[in-house]
């Protein structure tokens, strides 16, 4: 059963929320990268990004203003220097990472075309509803230290997953990775035109796969490749991601996280979670 917790209002206070339930998952993360999590001077004294995610640090903060917000709380509720949460953000855009399972892909090429994000073998996982001042509210899955997601459904019925093939380059005009879109997709549009055509005019960086799914059966995505975008037949992106994965159902605004056995975890947008 993955961890399934609560966050609500302003960016900050959305930050803060995860940052608090998920202190454990993200304190592993920043003694992983050797960063101290004692004590308010050594968190103070952390604060600067390192040299190599200072860039990353930047601009996210220009392109990103709300999930920098976020940063700042997360890194604040879970007690750890703001480079843990950026170190986050810099994996998420790597072409490694386990979201993408078998082949760099994110969804199952089911007759209905099913958004699923394969979790992989490794790694941790957590579910997290998020009600954001003047958004929509969302499901989503993503890791204790993420403030993006892999993958989610909001209100509206608009469900989404997004992968990594390539981290930004050095010259891309906006180091912080594409798949920050989808979280900020989830919390401002209920079709999915309306999100494919906003990917489509925001920077982000990498090469990055976003597929949207709707209540309604409509179906779409959308691919970034530093400045290019061009749309893609859903088919076109198509895995056969196998257990762990986490299944999204848009009519029903739910989340299935099925594990290796076989067992499954259902969570809609009611089920009770854990906040502060």
């Amino acid at each position: 059963m993955l961890q399934l917790f609560a966050c609500r209002g302003a960016p900050r206070d959305l930050g803060f929320d995860q940052g608090e339930s998920c202190r454990a998952g993200v304190q592993a993360l920043a003694s992983e990268l050797g960063l101290s999590v004692r004590g308010l001077g050594a968190r103070l004294r952390g604060a600067t990004a390192a040299p190599q995610r200072s860039e990353l640090s930047r601009h996210v903060t220009r392109y990103f203003p709300h999930l920098s917000e976020r940063m700042a709380g997360l890194a604040a509720g879970a007690r750890v220097p703001r480079d843990a949460v950026l170190a986050a953000i810099e994996r998420a855009g790597q072409p490694d990472d386990p979201s993408a399972g078998a082949g760099g892909a994110g969804f199952a090429p089911s007759s209905d075309g099913v958004p699923t994000v394969a979790l992989g073998a490794a790694g941790t996982w957590v579910l997290r509803t998020c009600d954001a001042d003047g958004g929509y509210r969302s499901l989503t899955v993503t890791r204790p230290a993420f403030v993006g997601c892999h993958g989610g459904v909001n209100e509206k019925g608009l469900a989404g997953v997004g992968w990594s093939l390539a981290p930004p380059r050095a010259e891309e005009r906006c180091r912080a990775p594409g798949l920050l879109l989808l979280d900020q997709c989830l919390e401002r549009f209920d079709g999915v035109e309306q999100a494919l055509d906003w990917c489509e005019r925001r920077l982000g960086g990498g090469r990055v796969r976003l597929f949207f799914a709707g209540a309604d059966g409509t179906r779409g995505a959308v691919e970034l490749d530093g400045h290019e975008r061009r749309r893609l037949d859903p088919a076109e992106c198509s895995a056969d991601p196998k257990a762990p994965r986490a299944s999204l159902d848009a009519a029903a605004h739910a989340l299935v996280v099925t594990d290796a056995r076989g067992v499954e975890q259902r969570v809609t947008l009611e089920t009770p979670a854990h906040s502060r």
